[in-house]
């Protein structure tokens, strides 16, 4: 079998696209190492004091003076007066009102 210039060409050609495809999946997996890293590093306890839904129905909550955003919580779960706790190292939002456990979210 006679190696070609196109042979060559269409070699190299495939090996730089699976060196690109590999590369684009490292940063994809950075990506979303950081944002786990940066939901499990959160913590928050405290009354919602401020509450307003975007248009797509996700819940802008303030808690103390910090803003979230639940993408998790359906439209017009969370009222103001709530309370919602997050621990560290946890996935999981716990909602109280009125110091009664109302629902348990998994935020990811």
């Amino acid at each position: 079998m006679k190696i070609t210039q196109k042979r060559i060409s269409i070699l190299l050609i495939g090996a730089v696209a699976i060196i690109v495809f590999a590369l684009c999946l490292n940063q994809l997996n950075n990506k979303y190492e950081q944002y786990y890293d940066s939901i499990l590093g959160t913590e928050f306890s405290g009354g919602i004091n401020k509450l307003f839904y975007s248009i797509k129905g996700y819940p802008h909550v303030e808690i103390g003076s910090k803003s979230y955003i639940f993408p998790f919580a359906n439209h017009n779960q969370l009222m103001n007066g709530d309370s919602l706790t997050k621990r560290k190292n946890s996935f999981y939002v716990k909602q109280y009102r009125n110091k009664i456990l109302i629902e348990t979210y998994k935020w990811q």
